[in-house]
């Protein structure tokens, strides 16, 4: 295990300073930010050396030095020690997650503690994710870095996120299979190519549903703000796979595999992980506007 782990809030990164760090039975996560962006109040009277945490009826006192943990003023002990560093009271990883409500994902690769709630808008909701299609075709390999193992990594790194935040996730090799078992979303993704090796970028596209547009638009703009990579824009296609589906779908092209600049963001683990956070990020926005239902492709 690391000697620390970035921190990734519910699709959030939290700023570089603030890690959590290995602790002797686990991580160590700074108290205050994670409760607070889990959406807890927290009370902390550095003097005392408590912590007091609320969320909805329940209330946990933490005490710096101490494994004591008050829960409603019940007495519980910490797998650890609570401790303090560099003015922030660190305290057990997978007690916080608990305690609000959390679940926890760890990417070994990039050294990233992802903590993430039950969303109200992504339980339950079916969301189908392809590495391009599944298309035997998609056989590009340039510099070594395969089109088709960099999609279906991405795929792999959102769908992950996606599960701990409560949706009913499908990985698969060909999506038009699973029609018949109505899901509510669906997302393709690919990584471009051109003979142009100057073009760069990433890019959405959608066939005549506006509800398809609007998926392709939210997740775009997440993926641009979390890497900054250049926006290319929403662009109706008709693609296969867009054409036939029969409920939201969008595809994403990742960046130009074509392209020396976008080739060497996509051969770090660390980009694609963002890549796949701005995923997540945009599925869930799409979520809190529209609830997931069948559509019709005319509506």
């Amino acid at each position: 295990m690391p000697e620390d782990a970035d921190l990734n809030i519910n699709g959030r990164y939290l700023d570089s300073r603030h890690k959590a760090v290995k602790g002797n039975r686990g991580y160590l996560a700074p108290l205050r930010l994670v409760a607070e962006n889990l959406g807890a109040e927290v009370d902390w009277t550095p003097g005392r050396g408590s912590i007091i945490v609320t969320k909805k009826d329940n209330t946990y006192e933490f005490n710096v030095g101490s494994t004591l943990v008050l829960v409603n003023g019940e007495r519980h002990n910490l797998p650890e020690l609570v401790r303090a560093y560099h003015g922030h009271a660190f305290a057990p990883v997978e007690f916080i997650a608990k305690a609000l409500g959390a679940n926890i994902s760890f990417s070994e690769d990039t050294q990233t503690l992802a903590l993430i709630r039950q969303e109200p808008a992504l339980v339950g909701q079916k969301v189908v994710l392809a590495a391009a299609d599944g298309n035997p075709d998609c056989t590009v390999t340039i510099a070594g870095l395969s089109e088709k193992k960099l999609a279906a990594d991405i795929v792999e790194r959102a769908g992950r996120l996606l599960a701990a935040a409560g949706s009913n996730v499908q990985v698969v090799e060909k999506p038009m299979e699973v029609q018949g078992q109505n899901p509510t979303l669906m997302l393709s993704v690919h990584i471009n190519s051109a003979n142009d090796r100057s073009l760069e970028g990433i890019e959405a596209y959608y066939y005549l549903n506006w509800r398809s547009q609007r998926l392709a638009g939210v997740i775009l703009a997440e993926m641009a703000a979390e890497t900054r990579a250049i926006n290319r824009g929403v662009k109706e296609a008709s693609f296969y796979l867009l054409r036939h589906a029969n409920c939201p779908t969008s595809r994403i092209e990742c960046g130009f595999l074509t392209n020396p600049s976008d080739r060497v963001k996509l051969a770090r683990p660390e980009y694609r992980e963002k890549l796949a956070v701005g995923i997540f990020r945009g599925i869930r926005s799409y979520f809190e506007t529209y609830p997931g239902k069948i559509i019709d492709k005319t509506s």
